[in-house]
């Protein structure tokens, strides 16, 4: 089924890196197949999509994703927020319960009397 690319439609393999957060790399390679050949490896009923001419996965991009900056910005708002959170809570001068009783030990016997 593999076919040799003929020398004007030379397709490349491709070769892709994968990061974890652990900074391990994984390095996976692929090879470009036309629809036709995945159709007919599973025979399925019918013909294949049409193909998109001029993309292919491994194109550089042209945005490089950075997410470190991200993830400062965040941490700083959530420091920010809990330092709020905290000051208006804890700096607070209210008391909780603030009630006057008094005792009047007449008053007291003529309710027992009742």
């Amino acid at each position: 089924m593999n076919k040799p690319p003929s020398p004007t439609t030379c397709i490349p393999l491709v070769s892709s890196p994968a990061k974890s957060w652990t900074k391990e790399v994984t390095w996976s390679i692929g090879e470009y197949m036309y629809g036709r050949e995945i159709w007919d490896s599973f025979k399925l009923p019918g013909d294949p999509p049409q193909s998109v001419g001029g993309v292919y996965e491994n194109q550089p991009s042209t945005v490089a994703t950075n997410v470190t900056g991200v993830w400062v910005a965040f941490a700083g708002l959530l420091f920010s927020c809990s330092s709020l959170w905290r000051s208006s809570t804890c700096t607070q001068k209210s008391t909780g319960l603030n009630h006057t009783y008094q005792f009047n030990r007449a008053e007291a016997k003529n309710e027992l009397l009742l």
